[in-house]
């Protein structure tokens, strides 16, 4: 988080998805993040999205409200 948003601080939850699943939430209150207009580097996301799809599961990346950055994984559970 410190390294990408510059913030300090972030807030992770860990949430039940039915019985099968679990989704890990992560926000920050930094400058944001629109995926549309990444031009930098993108092999983090794209080794996280492989990741996840290796395994069943499903990630996202977007706007946090007006301002800061959300990501969730949703894994299922075994």
């Amino acid at each position: 988080m410190v390294k990408h948003a510059g913030v300090k601080a972030a807030q992770v939850r860990v949430e039940p998805v039915g019985a099968s699943k679990v989704k890990i939430k992560v926000t920050d209150q930094g400058p944001g993040f629109d995926p549309a207009r990444n031009t930098g580097s993108t092999f983090g996301l794209l080794s996280i999205i492989a990741r996840a799809d290796a395994v069943g599961g499903h990630f996202g990346v977007g706007r946090d409200s007006e301002k800061g950055t959300c990501a969730f994984l949703i894994l299922p559970l075994r």
